[in-house]
């Protein structure tokens, strides 16, 4: 075998380092919701997205030196529909009257491409998404430990600072974030620890007070057991450690109340308001209400919508909280499909893919924001590449 010459090995290692390092800061900073950012705005000039166009940059230099992982990111076929959507925002834009909120709603839809890419093409080397999950899974312990934090110290950088959301803009985004990054972490932690992991996902995702992420996450339980992601003392344990997570908890409650010598220590009195809210059906009843709007603005503009700033200058200025009924206001009847195809491309074609369609496809039908969340592309990038890894034919591999 012919040795490498010491111009084709620092190659490999810039290729690497640039890989790892595209990968951290997406996986730690993105992944996020950019929350992170904020704690360290004083640390870190300029705003978040010149750092996403740095990593747009570097992403490009890694291409530029590695032709194998240039085929292998230009052979997937997710680029094919993030091209398209990308496209048809640009051409609604375009036909449709341009205001400042249709121009930010373009400017998501590119970033969220452009993250995307830059994910998938780091994600081509093994070790980068290998790094990658790990950083996830780290994301998802750390935010479950914020939660139970925010319990006693409520948190106000959400805009719901009564319940917990860790670094997200609100608890919903939390939730589903917490939810689906341990679906696409868990394969790399460890197999001893992963009934540690999921006790302090169900808290941390409990917390939230997400109905809809609740639910989502006792359909992935399961469905990570039915994949062979988890056996079943995992979750025995995970049961386990779940209430010995809540019982030191109501410990540190007490302790807390007896230090404080007040009843109020026990529970924050948003935590108290949380729990009287999740006894009646008033934001369930407002998301039936937007719904409704929604399906009006559907009706007044069935073939091509109204444009991509129908959201923000409705009414009420929120979203019907159902990705379909969304798309369907800015694009028509016909865009119910684009979400649906966009799962079907990146899932993979075995079990795990399986709960990750009927996990992504539900919660279609609870947040209106899968298509604008920076934080959505990391996990749609996360199973492309499992995708393309376990595909019977297998793509020439990049090692550097």
């Amino acid at each position: 075998m012919t040795p490498e010459s010491p111009t084709s090995c620092s190659s490999s290692r810039l290729t690497s380092w640039l890989a790892l390092g595209v990968v951290a800061w997406l996986s730690v900073f993105v992944f996020s919701g950019f929350g992170l950012f904020a704690y360290l705005a004083s640390w870190l000039p300029l705003s978040p997205t010149f750092y996403v166009s740095c990593a747009c940059l570097l992403t490009l230099l890694l291409m530029a030196i590695a032709p194998d992982l240039r085929r292998n990111f230009l052979g997937q076929r997710a680029l094919l529909w993030f091209g398209g959507y990308l496209l048809v925002s640009l051409a609604w834009y375009i036909f449709f009257p341009q205001s400042h909120e249709s121009i930010e709603a373009l400017k998501d839809h590119a970033n969220m491409t452009l993250v995307f890419c830059c994910c998938l093409a780091a994600f081509q080397l093994p070790e980068a998404f290998r790094l990658g999950r790990t950083l996830i899974a780290w994301v998802v312990v750390i935010s479950c430990f914020i939660n139970m934090y925010a319990v006693f110290f409520p948190i106000e950088n959400s805009t719901f600072g009564w319940r917990s959301a860790a670094f997200y803009i609100n608890p919903n985004e939390c939730a589903y974030a917490l939810a689906l990054g341990s679906l696409v972490g868990i394969g790399v932690v460890p197999e001893r620890f992963r009934g540690l992991f999921l006790a302090l996902v169900i808290p941390g995702v409990a917390l939230t007070f997400s109905r809809s992420g609740a639910l989502m996450l006792a359909v992935l339980l399961p469905g990570m057991l039915w994949a062979g992601l988890l056996k079943r003392r995992h979750l025995g344990l995970a049961l386990l450690g779940c209430l010995a997570v809540l019982v030191s908890l109501l410990a540190v409650f007490i302790q807390l109340g007896e230090l404080a010598g007040a009843r109020a220590r026990f529970f924050t009195t948003g935590f108290v308001e949380r729990l009287s809210l999740v006894t009646n059906d008033a934001s369930g009843q407002d998301r039936l209400t937007l719904l409704d709007k929604g399906w009006e603005y559907i009706h007044r503009a069935p073939w091509f919508g109204n444009g991509l700033d129908c959201i923000q200058n409705s009414a009420s200025g929120e979203g019907p909280h159902v990705e379909y009924v969304a798309l369907m206001m800015n694009y028509g009847v016909w865009a119910v499909i684009l979400y649906p195809l966009l799962v079907l491309v990146i899932v993979p074609r075995n079990r795990l893919g399986l709960l990750a369609l009927v996990a992504l496809l539900g919660l279609g039908f609870f947040d209106h924001n899968l298509l604008d969340s920076l934080e959505m592309p990391l996990v749609y990038a996360a199973l492309a590449t499992l995708a393309a890894t376990s595909a019977p034919r297998l793509r020439t591999e990049y090692r550097p």
